[in-house]
């Protein structure tokens, strides 16, 4: 009797396990995903013990085309076995108005603020770089523009959190930038965002990009983000800057002063999401492979 197919996570433990329930049923169908783009080559011998894992998997899915490309050339792993790209997915979720009232009086947001949102960019180093960035254009635009009303929220309470923070008190944006933590409901912070802001030197394709598409929000998104170019089309459903804190001001300035074009880019980004990015779709894409 054929066991059924299982999928494995995205570590290198996990690729170990494909090796164990081969051994165990030949007729395993197994699939290891990459979500996440390696930050340096890994050293020899484990790249060598972690490629031959890999390649007794049936398919090896990577959520961007991009991100395909640099897990052989950043880590260095030469993958034999059959390779597919498979998108993540978002879903349009209900908005508890509750939730959202009780993330606005927690963090005492007025009405007449602007609020940008930066999802989990405290995590990962090259997600905490992009952050830098993004907090310095901050701060260019206050300079410029001291009578606006700005506020940056980042959440996640990642491990460059401090880092981040210590920025923050050093350019003098403690009122202006707020650090969430960990945050149950992202749905409600992105409910009350203005432009949702997703900086970073790199990335596979984040869900919580997909997430702010899917809820119709004007996405300013970094342009050498690995893989969020597949998603975002630059002036027809999103903005792609480069990353430096010039660029990412004039962006976020350009937005705030446009209104149609903020309405027009979330609304295409929301179509962006519902005719490529669906869990269905991503479903499908995974139950093709084990057929």
């Amino acid at each position: 009797i054929r066991r059924p197919p299982r999928s494995t996570p995205s570590n290198s433990s996990a690729a170990s396990d494909v090796y164990k329930r081969q051994m165990l049923n030949p007729k395993t169908i197994s699939v290891h995903t990459f979500h996440t783009e390696p930050e340096n080559r890994m050293e020899f011998f484990k790249r060598i013990i972690y490629q031959w894992m890999l390649n007794r998997c049936d398919y090896i899915t990577f959520v961007s085309k991009d991100l395909s490309i640099k897990i052989e050339k950043v880590a260095g792993l030469r993958i034999r076995s059959k390779k597919r790209i498979i998108y993540g997915g978002a879903e349009r979720k209900a908005v508890d108005e509750r939730a959202v009232k009780s993330f606005k009086q927690k963090f005492k947001i007025k009405d007449d603020e602007t609020i940008l949102l930066g999802l989990g960019l405290t995590v990962l180093k090259k997600k905490a770089e992009g952050a830098k960035n993004l907090i310095k254009a901050v701060k260019l635009i206050l300079d410029d523009n001291p009578e606006m009303k700005i506020r940056l929220f980042l959440t996640r309470d990642g491990i460059y959190r401090r880092e981040l923070e210590d920025l923050t008190k050093n350019l003098r944006l403690s009122k202006n930038v707020t650090f969430t933590g960990d945050i149950d409901n992202p749905i409600a912070a992105l409910s009350v965002t203005d432009i949702y802001t997703h900086i970073s030197l790199s990335e596979g394709l984040p869900i919580a990009l997909l997430e702010a598409m899917g809820m119709g929000k004007p996405i300013i998104a970094s342009r050498e983000g690995g893989g969020i170019p597949e998603a975002i089309i630059d002036d027809e459903n999103g903005i792609l800057v480069d990353t430096n804190p010039n660029a990412i001001a004039d962006a976020i300035l350009d937005l705030l002063r446009e209104s149609e074009k903020r309405e027009r880019l979330g609304m295409n980004a929301r179509k962006t999401v519902e005719g490529k990015f669906t869990w269905e779709k991503t479903a499908k894409d995974f139950l093709d492979i084990y057929k």
